[in-house]
């Protein structure tokens, strides 16, 4: 069986995508580090900011506040 449990936590450094204190909409602040081949989930109920989350992450709207960094560099 393959272990699914990531053992070190991306940090700013070392994730292909990193989000510090993000905030967008109202929503946040949120950190995550998402490293190179993982897959991540976002869920949450109708309203709970899924949607604003990832577009301010991906550049569909403007973060009010955070870092975002791909790859070591600011993004």
């Amino acid at each position: 069986a393959a272990n699914v449990c990531r053992k070190e936590i991306a940090t700013p450094d070392t994730a292909a995508l990193y989000v510090q204190d993000g905030s967008v909409d109202g929503i946040g602040p949120v950190s995550f580090g998402v490293a190179a081949g993982e897959v991540v989930g976002i869920f949450g109920l109708l309203g709970s900011g899924r949607t604003e989350l990832l577009e301010g992450t991906f550049g569909n709207r403007k973060l009010a506040a955070g870092v975002l960094s791909r790859n070591g560099a600011p993004y």
